[in-house]
């Protein structure tokens, strides 16, 4: 308990506002990777219903009669979803490849760096200058909010920057997203697989089958005794 106190009264005001500032920014990336994860498990769940969709015909009407046609059927599916899927992020590589290619010939720019034109159009704070971290405990860490360099803004020179970098992004984003779902529906395939022929007696018991055979007997021979008072009475 004394040790503690002493900590408390060791920590200055400096210490305490590195302190806050590492809770938020934990917090921050607790929040950002609980973001990430549901919007992975959202694409999960949509590609594992669209692998069931595919499947379901052939399963349902016992087209498929063992799990290796399954797996087999499943997975000439899965190859030539991904192919037709993966064929947008491929064109649009090959179009930032050519527009890349042209660009740099015709200007003769082949070194440029195109992501730091395109920065121009976003917020940049001074997270270089040493003064905005300090020392805490052997660690270095951020002490202040680090200035704002830079406000979004359009420069004419960097037109071909501001078309080469989101359309490189955005091929690499969805090519991504397209082996992710590959990845996944090979995964419920493999699942299917048991499922889909599972041997399982959980649930079943023998005697409520006798039973239930016992209950049927029983409403046939009264149904029986109803029409026979039926054809008395006429």
């Amino acid at each position: 308990m004394n040790n503690s106190l002493f900590l408390l009264a060791s920590i200055n005001d400096n210490d305490r506002k590195l302190i806050v500032i590492l809770l938020v920014i934990i917090i921050i990336l607790f929040i950002l990777l609980a973001l990430i994860g549901m919007a992975i498990r959202a694409l999960n769940s949509f590609f594992q219903k669209k692998m069931d969709r595919e499947l379901h015909d052939v399963c349902v009407y016992r087209v498929i009669k063992t799990p290796e046609q399954l797996k087999k059927y499943g997975q000439k599916k899965n190859v030539r979803l991904w192919f037709k899927e993966a064929s947008i992020p491929l064109l649009l590589s090959l179009i930032t490849l050519l527009f890349y290619l042209i660009y740099s010939g015709v200007t003769g720019l082949w070194t440029l760096n195109h992501f730091e034109r395109f920065g121009s159009l976003l917020y940049q704070w001074d997270w270089g200058n040493p003064d905005n971290f300090a020392n805490f405990f052997g660690l270095t860490l951020l002490a202040q909010w680090p200035p704002l360099i830079n406000t979004p803004h359009w420069v004419n020179e960097y037109w071909a920057s501001y078309i080469l970098i989101p359309l490189f992004i955005i091929s690499l984003i969805y090519y991504l997203i397209t082996a992710q779902a590959f990845i996944v529906r090979e995964l419920q395939i493999n699942k299917r697989m048991k499922t889909v022929f599972k041997k399982t007696l959980e649930g079943f018991n023998y005697y409520d089958d006798l039973k239930t055979e016992a209950k049927q007997e029983e409403i046939k021979k009264a149904n029986r005794n109803l029409d026979n008072n039926e054809q008395k009475t006429q």
